[in-house]
C-alpha cells in the first residue's frame, strides 16, 4: 500500500513538472507568418501591419493581398495580434469599424493553423500566420514572429 501511494505521489509530481515545462502558448514557440510558395519574398512586421489592417492591398505584382486571419480570442491570433499590433491590437475593432463604412473589410478569417496552411498553400496572393510548429513545406515562411531561438527552416 505505501508503494502504491508513492508512485501514485510520484506520478503526480511528474505530471506536474511536465505541465509546467510544457509551453502554454504559441508565442512560447514562435509564429510563422506563411505566404503562398510562389510568393517567395521576406516581409517585415510593418509590412504585416499595412496587410492585415489593409492599408497595403497588392503586391509588388499589382496582384490583391488576401490576408487570413485566424479566429479572434485564439492563442495564435491573441500573440499575433501582440507581437504586430503590440498596444494598439486594443483598437482594431474600432479600427475596422471605421473602415466598414468605407467599404473595407477586415481580414478573411479561419479557425485553425491547418485552415490557414492549406488555404495559404492553394491561394497565390494569400498571406497568413500560423503556430511555427505547424509549417510544413506547402508554404513559403516570409517572416517568423516570438521565440527568437528557433531556427531557420
Amino acid at each position: 500500500m505505501v508503494q502504491s501511494i508513492r508512485s501514485r505521489a510520484s506520478l503526480a509530481a511528474l505530471a506536474v513538472m511536465l505541465a509546467w515545462a510544457t509551453p502554454t502558448s504559441a508565442e512560447d514557440h514562435g509564429l510563422v507568418v506563411i505566404t503562398h510558395p510562389s510568393r517567395a519574398t521576406s516581409l517585415s512586421a510593418g509590412d504585416l501591419r499595412r496587410f492585415f489592417m489593409k492599408q497595403r492591398r497588392f503586391w509588388s505584382d499589382g496582384s490583391p493581398v488576401i490576408a487570413v486571419n485566424q479566429t479572434a480570442a485564439t492563442p495564435v491570433r491573441t500573440a499575433f495580434e501582440r507581437l504586430v499590433f503590440g498596444h494598439d491590437a486594443a483598437s482594431l475593432p474600432a479600427y475596422w469599424n471605421q473602415r466598414y463604412f468605407e467599404g473595407l473589410f477586415p481580414p478573411i478569417t479561419l479557425d485553425s493553423d491547418e485552415a490557414v496552411l492549406r488555404y495559404v498553400a492553394t491561394k497565390a496572393n494569400a498571406i497568413g500566420y500560423i503556430d511555427t510548429r505547424s509549417v510544413d513545406g506547402s508554404v513559403h515562411v516570409a517572416l517568423r514572429l516570438g521565440a527568437p531561438e528557433i531556427a531557420g527552416p
